[in-house]
């Protein structure tokens, strides 16, 4: 294979098109969250991570279908999801809060499957580096565009970019890094429901998560003892994930002004008056050294 960054496309050696892989914000494979199987998963540290060809892109695109195995492969199935997990660096799959979508780490796969997952969804977001056994870079550096989210951790205007993480590993990996999670319930103004407590306990740099009164650690929300702590009703129709956290950088002060690429709570930005309603997807905010302030503004009201 080969890559031109100028001009975004990747090719066959012998020149045909295989996608033109280009990300209009620019993010970085370190930069995104993980992204499991199941929101619940906790990040497994292991350097066991080894591919197995042929099964591994069979399972990999029954992954990607969120289709089951027959069920004479569910043991190979459900090895190969524990292998697949891997460290942090080798997950095969993260997650962009700016799109909502999932950027596959194609660099665990060959070009003639590249080129299969392209075929199956041409609209794939891939991560490739220089470090694949079969690339080529035709050039040793390209012009990166600055615009206003490019998640190189400040925007145009100076601002702080604050990530967000929508699943445990997610949650893990910021506290590994360094950051502080701000639980938010993603989906809190339901009347259906099931309780879940998420708690992170500083002293022991750990999340926990239960279901049961009897084993909760600390308060039901806010902090106390070293223990932060969110209760989230939680309806599972409408949501894969209960939680999202706001990671925050351990650097930010008070008062400081940021950038929420992607925004948890259910804010109104757009009203029609023919019903439909609209969700604010990114804002500018201030932290108050406890919670982030979004910007206030007016829904926008659509007529027609």
């Amino acid at each position: 294979m080969q890559y031109d960054p100028s001009t975004k496309r990747l090719e066959t050696n012998d020149g045909d098109l295989i996608k033109v892989i280009s990300c209009p914000l620019e993010k970085k494979w370190d930069e995104l969250m993980p992204m499991p199987g199941k929101w619940d998963e906790s990040l497994k540290i292991d350097d066991q991570l080894a591919l197995k060809g042929e099964e591994d892109i069979r399972f990999f695109m029954l992954a990607q279908s969120d289709q089951e195995p027959e069920e004479n492969d569910q043991p190979a199935w459900i090895e190969w999801k524990e292998r697949m997990r891997g460290k942090p660096a080798d997950y095969l799959k993260k997650y962009c809060g700016s799109c909502q979508k999932c950027v596959v780490n194609a660099n665990k796969f060959s070009e003639s499957q590249i080129s299969a997952m392209v075929q199956l969804n041409p609209e794939i977001c891939l991560h490739l580096s220089d470090s694949h056994p079969e690339l080529t870079i035709n050039k040793a550096t390209s012009e990166e565009s600055d615009s206003e989210c490019g998640y190189h951790g400040i925007t145009q205007k100076g601002l702080r970019i604050i990530q967000t993480a929508r699943s445990l590993a997610a949650i893990e990996d910021g506290v590994q890094r360094g950051y502080r999670p701000l639980f938010v319930a993603a989906d809190y103004k339901g009347e259906v429901g099931k309780k879940l407590l998420v708690s992170y306990c500083s002293t022991d740099n750990e999340v926990h998560y239960q279901s049961d009164f009897r084993r909760m650690r600390g308060s039901l929300s806010g902090s106390g003892s070293g223990v932060s702590a969110i209760m989230i009703r939680h309806d599972d129709e409408r949501h894969p994930s209960p939680l999202a956290a706001y990671m925050i950088p351990p650097e930010l002060n008070p008062g400081d002004k940021v950038f929420v690429a992607d925004v948890i709570e259910e804010i109104v930005r757009k009203r029609w008056n023919q019903g439909d309603s609209w969700r604010l997807a990114s804002s500018e905010a201030v932290w108050t050294g406890e919670t982030l302030e979004m910007e206030a503004r007016d829904p926008i009201q659509m007529m027609g």
